[in-house]
């Protein structure tokens, strides 16, 4: 068991515990309140059920007694209930039933408890209600809808309570079976204390050793926690942190290495050339200052757009979506490019959907669409095409920009999009291209959940890119 692990269930044991014992002592508290009225509760009941037992000896003419005393006498000593019956003709004080007599009577106390053994009770002759402790009650005993009799007896005494004999065996009885069921729910509620501490605490101990793993730079790192809760939100949370750890990660070490790749061409032929100057192989002439600054100028354009390409990755992982009309921005790019395009004498058309609009970032889209135009101007032929069409498809917009210059060879397209990939050097020299752009501009365009592709015949080379809406 982990450290967290045994303080959520030792926790959890304290809450158990100290819920087991409210709820046992309010019970204990209950009892004590409400003993009374169940007994008397069950005492009313007794005595409606003698009533009417009592009804058919009390219809006949002339009342037998002995009878009478006989059925009362067993039903007293049966429910331990002093019992009174007066007829209605007869006077308050007169009784044609009371607790019987000597020994009976003393039965009856001793089997009601240890306080009315203890009471100075009258002789005989002078019992009444009012000499017992506890509330009088009066059940009628109506036969043919006029009263017959009246039935006088006892409520439990209040403060007899707690020296009942009765009371007393309830109370342990009650108390027995709560001390027992507390124990088997302490032992069911620790065992499920335990298995709940370790299921709370798994994810955790996984996410804990995923973070270290990062800690030592190992950023694939991904951990499976189910639910939608916020464990599982966390659990996500990771997961997403990982991946674009992971992904800049790469871009870092694939970056490093191509940088030193495209480096390293124009520090050696200028480092070659002032070799070659000191050792008295080559003039410095006019000609040779002039190679020189055109492989200074090419490092320089290199560091240049390496800056560019560093802000696009901070990008990447910092989009500020927002809703945004494509169709506007393209027609702003387009008159940016407009003294390229008049130079080149280049026709363009536009087929572009209307009221369209995608969640994304906007400085993004502006050097997706900027690079794609650009390159569609740069390496058109004068007097030639270029095509921008945008339509819904679905739940996505579909942007093609199509011009109709040199085709790209079919072995050169699926590197295109790849970091400081050149399809013809010696284009790429002379107008600077580092292959830089168009890998920016799949990244960006992945990065927002869309796809970019091309497909080049003779005279028209078409990018497609295709946005989530």
């Amino acid at each position: 068991m982990t450290k967290l692990s045994f303080k959520l269930f030792f926790i959890l044991i304290i809450l158990i515990v100290l819920s087991l014992s409210v709820a046992g002592f309010f019970i204990n508290f209950s009892i004590g309140e409400h003993f009374n009225d169940f007994v008397n509760m069950q005492r009313e009941d007794s005595i409606i059920e003698l009533a009417e037992i009592l009804k058919d000896y009390l219809t006949e003419d002339n009342i037998n007694n002995s009878e009478l005393n006989k059925i009362i006498n067993n039903f007293t000593r049966a429910n331990r209930i002093p019992i009174w019956l007066r007829l209605k003709e007869q006077k308050n004080e007169e009784y044609i039933y009371s607790p019987g007599t000597g020994g009976q009577m003393n039965n009856m106390m001793r089997r009601m408890g240890p306080m009315m053994e203890s009471s100075h009770m009258p002789t005989h002759s002078q019992i009444s209600p009012d000499d017992f402790p506890g509330k009088t009650r009066i059940n009628e005993i109506r036969i043919n809808s006029s009263t017959k009799a009246y039935i006088y007896w006892k409520e439990i005494a209040v403060n007899a309570e707690s020296e009942s004999g009765i009371y007393q065996y309830f109370k342990k009885s009650v108390f027995n079976a709560i001390f027992i069921s507390g124990i088997l729910a302490a032992a069911a509620a620790g065992l499920m204390a335990f298995f709940l501490s370790k299921y709370i605490s798994r994810p955790l101990v996984k996410l804990n050793r995923s973070a270290l793993n990062v800690a030592d730079g190992s950023y694939k790192q991904q951990v499976d926690i189910k639910g939608n809760d916020e464990l599982a939100q966390l659990g996500k949370s990771f997961n997403i942190m990982t991946d674009r750890l992971e992904k800049l990660e790469k871009i870092r070490k694939d970056s490093t290495s191509d940088l030193a790749h495209e480096l390293r061409t124009p520090v050696t032929t200028i480092k070659g050339y002032l070799e070659a100057v000191e050792d008295g192989l080559m003039e410095l002439d006019s000609q040779t200052i002039k190679e020189l600054q055109e492989e200074s100028d090419r490092l320089i354009r290199l560091i240049n757009q390496l800056q560019e390409y560093s802000e696009a990755q901070n990008k990447i992982v910092n989009l500020n979506k927002e809703r945004l009309d494509l169709s506007s921005i393209l027609r702003e790019i387009l008159n940016k490019y407009q003294f390229s395009i008049k130079d080149k004498n280049i026709s363009v058309n536009l087929d572009l959907a209307q009221n369209i609009t995608v969640n994304a970032d906007r400085d993004s889209m502006i050097q997706i669409l900027s690079n794609l135009i650009e390159n569609a101007v740069k390496y058109n032929n004068t007097g030639g095409n270029i095509n921008v069409e945008s339509k819904k498809i679905n739940d996505h917009i579909s942007i093609k920009i199509i011009n109709n210059g040199p085709k790209i060879d079919q072995k050169d397209l699926p590197f295109i999009f790849e970091r400081f990939y050149r399809a013809d050097q010696s284009r790429s020299k002379n107008t600077g291209v580092t292959g830089i752009g168009l890998a920016v501009t799949k990244e960006l365009v992945e990065a927002h959940g869309g796809t970019i592709s091309a497909k080049s015949q003779k005279d028209r080379t078409v990018f497609t890119i295709i946005l989530p809406l």
